[in-house]
């Protein structure tokens, strides 16, 4: 069981690029691989939550977890192993529905199938999750935030900004910025220059010390 749980911790190196990729996709102005960052935030909370659970007498069931996530983790976004994960994911919902780790497989299948590009079915699963975690800090708002990719990538964008206002407007979360910045892009989609520019100034008050600031000087200077 440690072996397994080992497998799914990713270096220090590994997630620098990704942070690296989900920054220049922001200064890009664009939201085709945010899925990818997503999901390998679900991947570490999970491996951390793993651990803490390896123990208890939910062994089977955050076992097969871990077989899920290794499945997505080699699957690298082409959706060659969708029936298997979906398989585990079945698996867990009917033979532990109200195990935590049955929970946290919603999120971690949400962002697997955002990252193939169904998004319909990834929000379905984001907002079963962001109930079943209303409360975490961290699950809660990486179901939040799911759910506003995904209504972004259906082109919902006044869906998309009630969940990331969600966010923005709660102190339980972090990344309230970042929050503020896809509203941006939503009102920036629906035509309002207004909601667009304050959106973005709204980061910066909420976090002076903003990834984004750059990006919202560049756009907005002065």
């Amino acid at each position: 069981m440690k072996k397994d749980s080992e497998n799914l911790i990713i270096d220090e190196e590994t997630a620098k690029k990704y942070i690296h990729k989900f920054t220049s996709f922001v200064t890009d102005n664009r939201i085709s691989i945010i899925g990818s960052f997503v999901v390998i935030i679900a991947l570490i909370a999970g491996s951390l939550i793993y651990a803490n659970m390896k123990s208890s007498r939910d062994e089977k069931a955050s076992y097969l977890l871990t077989e899920m996530m290794t499945l997505i983790k080699n699957d690298a976004n082409t959706g060659t192993s969708i029936k298997d994960v979906e398989k585990k994911y079945t698996q867990l919902k009917s033979e532990f529905p109200t195990n935590q780790s049955a929970k946290i497989s919603g999120i971690v299948y949400a962002s697997y199938m955002y990252n193939i590009g169904k998004y319909k079915e990834a929000l379905e699963l984001y907002e079963e999750s962001a109930k079943n975690f209303d409360k975490d800090p961290l699950l809660g708002r990486i179901a939040l935030a799911g759910t506003g990719y995904s209504y972004l990538m259906l082109k919902d964008n006044n869906k998309a900004i009630a969940s990331f206002d969600k966010i923005a407007n709660s102190n339980l979360y972090m990344g309230r910025d970042e929050a503020f910045i896809y509203s941006g892009i939503a009102y920036n989609e629906l035509k309002d220059p207004e909601k667009y520019k304050n959106s973005f100034l709204k980061a910066l008050e909420v976090n002076n010390n903003s990834i984004y600031t750059q990006l919202i000087k560049e756009k907005f200077p002065g």
